[in-house]
C-alpha cells in the first residue's frame, strides 16, 4: 500500500484523503489543519506552532537517518558478500554522494579502518555461510 500511495519517496508517515495521498508528518499536520479548521492540531500561537513544526521536522530527519543507516548496512552486505547492488554507471550521483559522505569529517573519525571492518566481516560471514551448510 506504501509503495501505491507513495511511489517516489516511500515514506511514512503518508496521509491519503479522497485518494489522493499526502508524506512527511509536517505536511500532513499542515493539511489537516487547513482541511479540518475547526479541529486544528497546530496550535494557533505562531511560537507554539514553529515549535510544533520543529519537533515534526525533527522527527522526520530522526526517521531519515535511521533509513541510511539501514541502506548503508545493505552496502556493506553487498561488498562482503561479492555483490553489487548499486550499478555505479546507473547510479553516478548516488557512488558520488557515497564518497563525499565518507569523506566528513565527523565520519572518518567514527569509521573503523574499511579494510579491517571488511575482513572481520567477511569472516564472519564464512563461519556464518559454512555453518548452514
Amino acid at each position: 500500500m506504501l509503495l501505491q500511495y507513495n511511489p517516489v519517496y516511500k515514506k511514512e508517515p503518508v496521509l491519503v484523503h479522497d485518494g489522493k495521498p499526502l508524506a512527511e508528518s509536517l505536511v500532513i499536520l499542515e493539511y489537516i489543519d487547513e482541511t479540518w479548521k475547526q479541529n486544528p492540531l497546530l496550535p494557533d500561537d505562531p511560537y507554539e506552532k514553529a515549535k510544533a513544526r520543529f519537533w515534526s521536522s525533527y522527527v522526520d530527519e530522526k526517521k531519515a537517518a535511521q533509513d541510511a543507516r539501514e541502506i548503508l548496512k545493505t552496502l556493506e552486505v553487498e561488498e562482503i558478500v561479492g555483490i553489487n547492488l548499486i550499478d555505479k554507471v546507473l547510479m553516478t550521483k548516488l557512488d558520488s554522494w557515497f564518497d563525499d559522505f565518507l569523506e566528513v569529517p565527523v565520519i572518518k573519525e567514527c569509521m573503523p579502518p574499511r579494510d579491517k571492518l571488511l575482513n572481520h566481516n567477511k569472516a564472519f560471514h564464512r563461519i556464518l555461510t559454512s555453518a548452514s551448510t
